[in-house]
């Protein structure tokens, strides 16, 4: 009768070794996925939210939506955007980047607030939202603004800095106001104002423009 031969010392730390050896290739391919997924999840938020403010438009006389409505005229605050949107959406989950758990979407109103879709003449070129990073308070506390500055706001040209993934601001940024963010993968996921929404690098779209604000202003 046969008897069984264990695994010698030598034969178990070859065989550790290779398992060791697969999951440091595996591993860092699986995060590429999951990012890859959540970048995926996240651009469809944006196609959605993209497409309800044209829609919010169409029944406002082709005008865009507010960063927020007043009901007092006088009197600062009121619902923001999301919740204007709402009854196109129907969902406040949209608003959720899957990546930062957060509202972290910045609407360009400092530009398309209450103004015209008539007055863009690149429409396909002019940024409706995208990923941002943390705005400032006026306390120097961080955070999401749910409105994206101009490129123009951050030098001129900016720079593209090296926290570009990082959700928090830069010293001097502007209060109540986000850069665009490099979060996935080091792009951000945009909406336009014809209605597509693609992922682009930062420095497609925010940094290095000629002009400033190209992608920003009619």
């Amino acid at each position: 009768m046969k008897t069984r031969r264990g695994f010698t010392l030598i034969e178990l730390l070859v065989v550790i070794a290779i398992i060791a050896i697969l999951a440091a290739i595996l591993f860092p391919v699986f995060a590429r996925a999951r990012e890859r997924a959540r970048q995926t999840s996240c651009l469809s938020n944006v196609k959605q939210i993209t497409l309800a403010f044209l829609m919010y438009a169409q029944d406002y006389n082709e005008v865009m939506a507010p960063r927020y409505y007043r009901y007092d005229p006088d009197v600062a605050g009121g619902p923001h955007w999301d919740v204007l949107l709402y009854p196109y959406t129907m969902s406040m989950d949209i608003y959720v980047c899957p990546n930062t758990r957060a509202q972290s979407y910045g609407y360009n109103d400092r530009t398309l607030a209450y103004e015209s879709m008539a007055e863009a003449t690149r429409p396909a070129e002019l940024v409706i939202l995208c990923d941002v990073k943390m705005g400032q308070r006026p306390d120097a506390s961080p955070g999401w603004p749910r409105r994206v500055g101009h490129p123009s706001q951050y030098g001129d040209p900016p720079a593209v800095p090296e926290n570009d993934e990082d959700p928090y601001p830069l010293d001097g940024d502007p209060y109540y106001t986000g850069r665009a963010r490099g979060v996935h993968n080091g792009g951000a996921n945009v909406g336009y104002l014809d209605g597509h929404a693609k992922w682009s690098p930062t420095s497609q779209f925010f940094y290095g423009q000629n002009p400033t604000n190209r992608f920003f202003e009619f």
